[in-house]
Parts: structure tokens; sequence; C-alpha cells
């Protein structure tokens, strides 16, 4: 085990970044990991014990009927939040064990090590577990304060099957994303893992929301969540009972546990452990068809070079689902639209920045194609914009649908896409001109100054090319001028001419800049 210990310490401290020769700057880094483990765990249960533990209390005498029994309501929404929680933590855990199981260069290099298979096994699976930490952090706080609400010697038994429960989840998604990495990629499995974050904080925030709300509406959640995990041979229900100290449930727990670990170890040892994954890639590799790439279009090459870039799937899906969010819980476009287009401009220049970085990767200097720089270059931005318009109007129609928006907003659609066209342009220029395109290490990203920079400009041309229009709309609809102290023509004519000054001025300036930035590099002058 001292083999173990050696690897997870200096997982930690490779999860920091600066040099560490002498000890004590190693201890500095250590504590560094520590800390930020303790801050994540701290931003959900802080939020989150107190609202369980009332919840817990006040329902710890009243039974919900669940089939032909009678369950303690306290119960039931134990039962129902350990059963949403390992489905969670199941798919989260699932991209990253195939992303740590199947990295090839660290496995060869812990095979150069006097280390035994099963131990670098077992280190691979708490990697999974330090990436998909925060499922752990939103689950702490409910099986504490369950044991908290019980009392007594319950809140170690709490505490002991909520770990159960989390080792469950990791060691039923051992021999699956073992079988999933047939089919899987890692470079799949590390946008499935960006978008997994966003489901992570909609999970913690609807059982923030259903634990806050009236006992008899989380009755009736967790009496339809408990049906799916109702039957004496749920593990939910044996981690449930275990917490009351169940010893049945507890040899169950365990038997279970030794099973599913003899099971994924070995399809990990065969699969990935073995060499099997690396084979296979080599066969699949040297068998490829590439017809598919020939027929491919040029839009489609730039399509495909967006949508692949790193942290692309939650560049696009991080503002959508907090717009929606905030739609939901305020009823209003106002604070949506916001969140919506604040994070939106702003991702939608990292994306590009992403794009040009990854783009040296996947294909051919931009220069040996049979096509003009300049009108890649714009493919390149037009793509970005359009994805992140339709994410846009995707949470725009949700609103119209679901809480009954006014139709009039879609007007803020053409705005929204001379936002996000004039944000990529910006992004594509940031990088291009910065040391990093420059100098040819892809993996640079801008600098902080440039950063902050980029951030503070897409800001400000959201907000005079979206947010004043809302707001504009809005206060025709109420009757109410609230952001101009002036007549309603002077109003009408600076809230509609303000956006399309914005935009006329900043579409012409991406197209301009593009083409300088092309001859720039034909010229060999970046």
């Amino acid at each position: 085990m001292s083999d173990f210990f050696t690897l997870i310490k200096y997982r930690l401290l490779n999860s920091t970044k600066g040099k560490a020769k002498r000890r004590s700057a190693q201890g500095r880094r250590m504590m560094v990991s520590i800390l930020y483990f303790t801050i994540t765990l701290a931003i959900f249960a802080v939020p989150l014990f107190p609202v369980m533990l009332g919840t817990f209390v006040d329902s710890a005498s009243e039974y919900v009927l669940v089939g032909s029994r009678y369950v303690v309501l306290a119960d039931a929404i134990f039962a129902a939040v350990t059963l949403l929680i390992m489905c969670l933590a199941f798919v989260n855990i699932i991209p990253f064990m195939i992303q740590s199981l199947f990295d090839e260069r660290e496995i060869c290099f812990l095979f150069s090590l006097p280390v035994k298979k099963h131990t670098i096994l077992l280190y691979k699976v708490f990697d999974a577990f330090f990436s998909t930490f925060i499922v752990f952090s939103i689950y702490f706080p409910v099986f504490c304060a369950y044991g908290v609400a019980r009392g007594g010697f319950s809140i170690l038994l709490s505490v002991a099957a909520g770990l159960t429960a989390s080792a469950l989840a990791i060691l039923i998604a051992m021999p699956v994303s073992a079988l999933l990495s047939r089919r899987i990629s890692r470079s799949s499995a590390r946008k499935a893992g960006g978008l997994m974050i966003l489901i992570n904080v909609g999970v913690f925030v609807l059982i923030f929301i259903l634990a806050s709300t009236s006992e008899q509406a989380v009755g009736e959640i967790s009496k339809t969540l408990l049906r799916a995990a109702a039957s004496r041979y749920s593990p939910s229900t044996w981690v449930m009972r275990a917490a009351r100290g169940e010893l049945l449930d507890w040899l169950l727990l365990a038997v279970l546990s030794l099973w599913l670990w003899r099971i994924g170890s070995r399809v990990a040892e065969k699969m990935s452990l073995g060499g099997y994954a690396y084979s296979s890639s080599l066969s699949k590799t040297s068998t490829g068809d590439s017809s598919a790439y020939r027929r491919m279009t040029r839009f489609r090459k730039e399509l495909y070079s967006v949508t692949r870039a790193e942290n692309s799937l939650f560049f696009l899906m991080y503002p959508i689902v907090f717009g929606v969010i905030m739609m939901f819980l305020t009823r209003e476009f106002m604070p949506a639209a916001i969140v919506m287009v604040l994070i939106s401009s702003f991702y939608a220049a990292q994306l590009t920045v992403v794009s040009m970085a990854h783009e040296a990767s996947c294909w051919p200097i931009q220069l040996a194609f049979p096509d003009s720089l300049k009108l890649a270059l714009f493919r390149k931005i037009v793509v970005v914009g359009f994805l992140f318009t339709g994410v846009y109007t995707s949470g725009l129609l949700f609103g119209i649908v679901i809480i009954d928006l006014p139709i009039r907003y879609l007007l803020t659609i053409i705005t929204a896409f001379c936002t996000f066209f004039i944000s990529a342009a910006l992004g594509l220029r940031f990088y291009v001109t910065s040391g990093a395109f420059s100098s040819g290490v892809q993996r640079r990203r801008l600098s902080l100054r440039a950063t902050l920079v980029l951030e503070i400009l897409t800001f400000l041309i959201s907000i005079g090319n979206i947010i004043v229009p809302v707001l504009l709309i809005d206060a025709i609809a109420g009757g109410t001028w609230l952001f101009f102290q002036a007549d309603k023509a002077t109003s009408l004519i600076i809230g509609f001419g303000l956006p399309i000054m914005v935009s006329l001025v900043g579409v012409v300036f991406a197209i301009r800049s593009t083409g300088s930035i092309a001859r720039r590099m034909i010229d060999g002058r970046m």
C-alpha cells in the first residue's frame, strides 16, 4: 500500500503548477491541492447541509406510502437522493475513467515503475474519483445531515454508508467504462466530462430547490424516485438501511463491492493494463478509411474543427443551462439574457481561440488548402457565431414555450448573431497577434491581461447589442422607460440606434480585421 499512497501523493502534487525541488515547496503544493478539495466541498456543503438537515428533521416523524408499505419520509428522501447521486456519479466517472485508464503515456510510465498492476488500477480509480470530486461534494452534506438528524452512532453509520455508495458507483463504472472505451475516444470522453460539470450543478440546484419546498412536494418527488429503487434488491435501499444500522444490508454491500471490484479489475486489466487499448488503437489507425474526409466540404471542415476543440461542448452548453435555470427560477427573460449573452459572447471568443490552437494538430497548414485564407478564417468565425446563436435561440424558445415569454424577444436573435460574430473575430485577432501563435506553442492560450481585455470588450458589445434592446422591449411592453430619462421618440432612437450602430461598426471591423490578419499571415509577418 505504500506504493499506492506514493502515487496518490504525486498525483496531488502534480495537480498544482510550479517546481517542487525542496520539501517545503512540496508541502506548499500539497496544501494547495488539499485546499482546492476543501473549497470545492465547502461550496456545496455550506448551503446544502442546513437545508437537508431541516428537511430530515421535519420529516422524521412522517410516513409515505410506497407500493404496499409505509416508509419514513426522511428515509424515503435519503434513498431517493442516494439513487440520484449514484446515477450521477456513475455517468460522471465513466468519461473520466476512460481518460484515466487509457492514458497511454501515463500507463507506460507506471509500467516502468516497480508497482503491481492492482496498485496501478487502484490508483487510476482514485484518480477518477478526484476528477469527479464535485459529485461527492454534493452528496457529502446529504448523508452527513441524515446522520445528524438521526443522532448518536447514526452519524458514523451514515458517513460510512455514504462512502460505500460512492465506492459502489465507481466500481459499477469500472467495467462499463472499459467496455465503452472500444467505442468512445479519449477526446470524446473529455468533452463528455465537461458536459457533466453542468449536469452536476443542475442536480445540485434541483436538490436544493426540492429540499427547500413544502414537505408534500418533497414527499411526492421522493415517492416517485423511490419507486425506481423501492425493491429490496436495490443498492440505494441497501445504503439507506445500512445507514440505519441493518447488518444484513452491510453484508450485502460488502459482498457486492468485492464482486464488482473483482469483475471490474479483470475487465480493466485485460482491456487497458493488458495492452489491448494500444494495439487496438494502432490497428484502427492503420486500417482507417479516409474517404469520408475527402468528401468533407470546407464548411464541414470548419464545423468539425470547432466542435472537436477542447471544451467546445462545455462552452456551448454552459450558457444555455444557466440561462434556462434563471428563466425557470425568475420567470423572466432579463436575468437569463444577461447570463446567456455575457457568458456566450466571451465563450464565443474563447472557442475561436481554442479552435485555432487545435487547428494545427488536426489539419494541414491552412495555406496548403486550395482556398482563400481570408475565407477560411471568415468561415470559422461565422460557424462560431451560428453555433452560439443557435444556443441563444434554443434558450429563448424554451422560455417562449415553457414560461410564456413574449414572442417579441425573437427580434434580438439578429443582434445576438452580430454579437457572437464580433466576439469570435476579436478572439481570432487576439490569438493570432499573441505570442502563443507566433511561437508555435499550440497549447498556450491568451495571457491573463489579454483575457481580461477580451472579456471587457465582449461584455460591452453584448450589453450594447442585446441587453439594451431587451430593456427597450420590456419598457415598450410595460409602458415605463426604465433606462431612459427622455421622451419616447428619443428613447426609441437610442434603444434601436445603439445596437444597430454597434452591430454595423463591429461587423465591418470583424471583416476588415479578418482580411488584415489573413494578409499578414500570408506575408509571414505574424
